[in-house]
C-alpha cells in the first residue's frame, strides 16, 4: 500500500513522462502542413518570448507582433511591428515556406534587398496556437516563441517546455501586457490587398 508522499510523487513522475512523450511527439512531429496552420490565421501574431534582444539597453524592441496574410501566389505578406521608445515602427517582408532537412521554414526577406532569415519551426501547439523556431543570426542559433493574439495573455506550457527545451541559452520577454498597438495599422491596406 503506497502512503501519500509515494502516490503524489508517483503521480507526478506519470504526468513528467506524459509530457515528456508529448514534447518528444511535438517537437519531432512538425510538418510544412504545421507551419501552414500557424501562418493562416488573421490575427496578431505576438513575439512572446526571444533568446536575444535589440537595440542598446535604454532603447529595445519590444512588443513586437506580425500580421500575415497568404497571397495568390502561394507566397506571403508578412508585416512586422514593434515599439522602441514609446514609438511603433512598421516594416513590410515577403515570406514564403519549403521544407529543408524535413523541417518546415519560414524565409522572411526585405522587399527592398538580398538578405534574408530562415526560421525553422521546431514546435507547434494548435491547442496553445503557440510555435517555437530557430534560426541564425550573425552564424549563432537563436530562438523565437511566437502566439496568436487570442492566446498572448494565457499560459502556454506546452509551448514553454518546448522553448526551454531548444532554446536553454537566454530568455527575454519581450511581450508585457502595456504592450497596446496603434489601432490600425499603417500597413492594413497593403497587407489585405497586395496580390
Amino acid at each position: 500500500m503506497l502512503n501519500i508522499p509515494q502516490m503524489v510523487f508517483s503521480q507526478m513522475w506519470t504526468l513528467s513522462i506524459v509530457c515528456m512523450i508529448t514534447l518528444f511527439h511535438a517537437t519531432n512531429g512538425v510538418t510544412l502542413q504545421d507551419l501552414k496552420n500557424f501562418l493562416h490565421t488573421y490575427q496578431k501574431v505576438w513575439t512572446h518570448t526571444r533568446s536575444f534582444e535589440v537595440g542598446p539597453p535604454q532603447h529595445r524592441h519590444r512588443c513586437i507582433y506580425a500580421e500575415i496574410r497568404l497571397t495568390e501566389h502561394g507566397r506571403y505578406v508578412y508585416a512586422q511591428h514593434y515599439e522602441v521608445d514609446f514609438q511603433w515602427i512598421s516594416q513590410l517582408f515577403d515570406a514564403q515556406i519549403f521544407e529543408s532537412h524535413k523541417r518546415p521554414v519560414l524565409r522572411i526577406k526585405r522587399r527592398t534587398g538580398k538578405h534574408f532569415y530562415d526560421y525553422t519551426m521546431v514546435f507547434w501547439s494548435p491547442s496553445e496556437h503557440c510555435a517555437v523556431f530557430t534560426f541564425l543570426l550573425n552564424g549563432k542559433r537563436k530562438c523565437e516563441m511566437q502566439v496568436w493574439d487570442d492566446r498572448i495573455q494565457l499560459h502556454v506550457p506546452m509551448c514553454r517546455m518546448a522553448y526551454k527545451s531548444h532554446c536553454a541559452k537566454g530568455e527575454f520577454p519581450i511581450y508585457t501586457r502595456q504592450c497596446s498597438p496603434p489601432r490600425k495599422s499603417k500597413l492594413g491596406s497593403q497587407i489585405l490587398f497586395t496580390r
